[in-house]
């Protein structure tokens, strides 16, 4: 099968957090959920998460793929798993989420970039290349394809929800590192680090 005739598929290698953090993550997406009526990331049991990168590789290519996720796990364990999240965000008034604390973002910057130079050579950027380097902003989404009146109900919650400390300078921890099949998801390999 030449290249033009393999099927590709699109995984992503995200970072996961413990329990206690994963926990009071998925509180606060429940609670936009109740305020603007779009449940997305509950009805897919999205996990929270950072998303390092995505990638498109051909099926035959599964076992080099967790090989090179296996070898970056190793370089991914030696980085500090605990932060704290400084600020609300979004991306075009559709997803809101909240980003790292400076110091935190430097070591995903760091993560990000050594995925890539062990992932390009071998596979596809995936994810409209946002993901890639110069592209790419650390952040745990807690609400996706929202729509303008959800937009703006669902950021007052998640502001509210940050300055009255529910997430806000909350100790947060990284416990693994996984290698996922976008669509439909399905988890590959995990290591915990």
């Amino acid at each position: 099968m030449d290249k033009h005739t393999q099927v590709f598929s699109t995984y992503s290698v995200s970072l996961y957090f413990d329990d206690a953090s994963a926990a009071q993550l998925r509180h606060a997406a429940e609670r936009i959920s109740l305020v603007t009526g779009n449940n997305y990331m509950i009805q897919h049991s999205v996990p929270p998460h950072i998303t390092l990168g995505m990638f498109h590789a051909a099926e035959n290519n599964l076992q080099l793929l967790k090989k090179v996720f296996a070898d970056f796990a190793d370089k991914a364990a030696v980085f500090s798993t605990v932060f704290s999240f400084s600020g609300v965000n979004s991306f075009y008034d559709k997803v809101i989420f909240l980003y790292p604390a400076e110091e935190a973002a430097a070591h995903f910057k760091e993560l990000n970039s050594i995925l890539h130079e062990m992932f390009l050579p071998l596979f596809e950027a995936g994810g409209n290349h946002n993901y890639l380097p110069c592209n790419w902003y650390p952040h745990t989404a807690l609400a996706v394809k929202l729509n303008p009146y959800q937009f703006k109900k669902g950021y007052e919650e998640t502001l509210r929800l940050f300055e009255e400390k529910t997430l806000k300078r909350n100790t947060m921890k990284i416990a693994s590192l996984g290698l996922a099949l976008c669509k439909p998801y399905t988890e590959l390999s995990k290591f915990n680090i």
